[in-house]
């Protein structure tokens, strides 16, 4: 059939059906049927893509209304586009798009109105650990500008400062109190190196050194002669447990798992450790990996996803001590009994 140009129809700029863009419009009369063109696409009334559209303006179909609507819409898309065009519109992105750092002028203290960077450069201590004899506190604190490991006397006095260069992540004692294992990145990548420090800083070793591969440190042994840990060392994605020899700086993979599994709690024993398994944002599965027979046993991945946190073996390894908030609206404090598979909420 033939077709003849008409002056264009009010269309959505959506196809209702495809979704379709549509940031021109031109159309073909053909019979009794009009045909909407976007971009490279052809759309016909009533067909698989139901572009919106009036009846054409100058056709008998028309009922005055619609005439005047559709020439008033006509008239709305060309000053649309003609505003459009007059305007002169910066490409995304552009240079008002860059944040600019400005100089800030600190305010006064007890100004009425303070500068939102007295706030910001609030320093605090965190993660404060004991040493295993119970004389020093271990803690982290950002007062340098960047997270360092610090160390105070339990009864008071000045901390010391013990790590220098890029932030640190974490830091544990050993059983012993000999040392403290700590973990850094470079720059934020949060890829780790984990390094060992003496309490008194006299003495530093690199027990792993930061790699492309993700790490998460798990625990000493009870002896303190070995950690366990997860790296995705393997294939980049997967973590896979490891433990390594902190005198002779021997690693051994000892279970290939998946992503999001990481090693948290040794049983006093040293056979079993307990892993972690991440569950959307704020919530986690536990696992029991028994290292001589390489069986892991499901402890918690209830139907409604829970926290569990912070866990303490009893020393005869019947049970072990946890936050969690399952079955329940806040964190407390529960009991895991082992031997009776039974959880025991405070």
């Amino acid at each position: 059939m033939s077709c003849r140009s008409v002056l264009p129809v009010a269309v959505s700029s959506h196809c209702a059906t495809c979704f379709a863009s549509v940031p021109k419009l031109s159309t073909h009369n053909g019979g009794d049927v009009v045909w909407i063109t976007t971009r490279n696409t052809w759309h016909r009334s009533g067909a698989s893509c139901r572009a919106l559209l009036f009846l054409n303006p100058l056709t008998a179909e028309g009922t005055v209304l619609t005439r005047i609507a559709s020439f008033g819409l006509i008239v709305l898309i060309c000053c649309y586009f003609w505003v459009a065009v007059a305007i002169d519109v910066k490409p995304t992105p552009n240079d008002d798009d860059i944040p600019k750092p400005i100089p800030i002028e600190m305010s006064l203290a007890g100004a009425e109105h303070p500068e939102l960077s007295r706030f910001l450069h609030v320093r605090s201590a965190y993660e404060a650990s004991l040493s295993p004899d119970g004389t020093q506190v271990a803690f982290s604190t950002q007062i340098t500008g960047i997270p360092q490991l610090w160390v105070v006397d339990a009864r008071g006095g000045w901390p010391r400062q013990l790590t220098f260069g890029e932030s640190i992540t974490f830091h544990q004692w050993s059983p012993t109190g000999e040392w403290i294992i700590y973990g850094t990145d470079r720059s934020g990548n949060e890829r780790e190196g984990f390094y060992l420090t003496r309490p008194d800083g006299k003495q530093e070793r690199e027990l792993l050194s930061p790699s492309k591969a993700f790490r998460r440190f798990g625990e000493f042994t009870r002896d303190g002669k070995k950690i366990a840990y997860a790296t995705t060392e393997r294939n980049g994605v997967d973590f896979a447990l490891h433990l390594l020899d902190v005198a002779t700086g021997r690693d051994r993979l000892v279970f290939q798992g998946r992503m999001g599994l990481y090693p948290v709690s040794w049983r006093p024993d040293g056979g079993a450790i307990l892993l972690s398994e991440d569950r959307g944002e704020d919530a986690n599965n536990i696992y029991l990996f028994e290292l001589e027979s390489q069986k892991l046993e499901t402890l918690f991945k209830p139907e409604v996803a829970s926290s569990y946190k912070s866990y303490s073996w009893v020393p005869d390894g019947s049970g072990f001590y946890l936050i969690t908030n399952q079955e329940r609206d806040f964190s407390g404090l529960a009991y895991y009994d082992r031997k009776n598979n039974f959880l025991l909420r405070g």
